[in-house]
């Protein structure tokens, strides 16, 4: 039977420090769990659809778990009402993470 390790709503930013501590303490317990795959089950940031930057910190520290790593983006990676500007968070995101961020358009929205 395969391990699974699924984070959730880690929140982590460069200017909002307050999750950091959260963050690491999950991250390593992941780590140390050698699981065959970390799902991180969406809000990977505080302020996504507004800061490029902040995208970029959140996919960057994600890496540094280890094995296969499925991010779902959730409602702080995206904003019903600027559509375009989610896209391009999640592009970003994708892009710092392989391509492995899952996505799907609903209705006009990003879940």
């Amino acid at each position: 039977m395969g391990r699974v390790v699924i984070l959730s709503d880690i929140h982590i930013s460069p200017t909002h420090g307050f999750f950091w501590e959260n963050w690491c303490l999950a991250r390593d317990f992941a780590n140390r769990a050698a699981a065959d795959a970390v799902i991180v089950n969406g809000d990977l940031t505080i302020n996504g659809p507004d800061s490029d930057e902040e995208v970029k910190f959140a996919a960057l520290a994600t890496k540094s778990l280890r094995g296969p790593v499925l991010p779902l983006p959730g409602n702080h990676e995206s904003a019903t009402n600027r559509l375009a500007k989610t896209r391009t968070r999640l592009s970003i995101l994708s892009g710092l993470l392989d391509g492995t961020v899952f996505s799907a358009p609903i209705a006009g929205c990003w879940t």
